[in-house]
């Protein structure tokens, strides 16, 4: 099953990104604003890279409708973010992931899903850290509401019967691994960006 080849062969790479992604300070209250920009701009990065090369790829091989693309795509919501922090955009430097194969794009879209996961845990978190009290609305950690867990359903339904027709569990799984590495290189870009310390 290509979901539980994904969470195991891919763990290692996903510890490696929660370790500089201050995935403790958001837990912990710790977090700071500078942070917490850190994290929507690498967020943001990430997204936009994977829905413009990724989506239309998906698209193309009739995986749209069956994987629910239109509800999935989050950089709109990574765009109110930014306007909430006063952010151009623009002044964001940007990175395109290298999506070239039908694997690479549901191994990419593996991780951005997987990133909703605890987005209501983490929305809450958020709001009860007073170092964010400025903020008031988390659009992207928000994003599926109380349909958090039916999407995420719909998702490994979706991804498992995808899977056999690609016949590529081994070039799916690599590319989960590569958008954890892409996921990385968003976040020095961002931190670059806020200028916060390296973690």
């Amino acid at each position: 099953m290509i979901m539980q080849a994904l969470k195991e062969q891919t763990r290692e790479a996903h510890n490696q990104v929660e370790a500089v992604s201050y995935s403790n300070n958001i837990m912990d209250g710790s977090l700071n604003a500078d942070q917490y920009t850190t994290i929507v701009v690498a967020n943001y990065i990430f997204n936009k890279g994977v829905e413009e090369v990724a989506y239309p790829l998906l698209t193309a091989n009739g995986l749209a409708d069956r994987i629910q693309l239109s509800q999935r795509a989050k950089t709109q919501l990574l765009l109110a973010d930014l306007d909430h922090l006063g952010i151009n955009p623009a002044d964001i430097e940007t990175a395109t992931p290298k999506i070239t194969t039908i694997e690479q794009a549901l191994g990419y879209l593996y991780v951005a899903e997987g990133s909703t996961l605890g987005g209501a845990v983490i929305a809450r978190a958020l709001a009860k850290n007073p170092n964010l009290s400025s903020i008031t609305s988390y659009n992207f950690y928000g994003c599926y509401g109380e349909n958090v867990g039916t999407m995420w359903k719909d998702f490994i339904i979706a991804m498992e019967s995808s899977a056999p027709r690609i016949n590529n569990n081994d070039g799916i799984v690599a590319a989960g691994k590569e958008a954890f590495d892409f996921f990385g290189k968003c976040l020095t870009i961002a931190k670059a960006f806020t200028k916060v310390e390296a973690v």
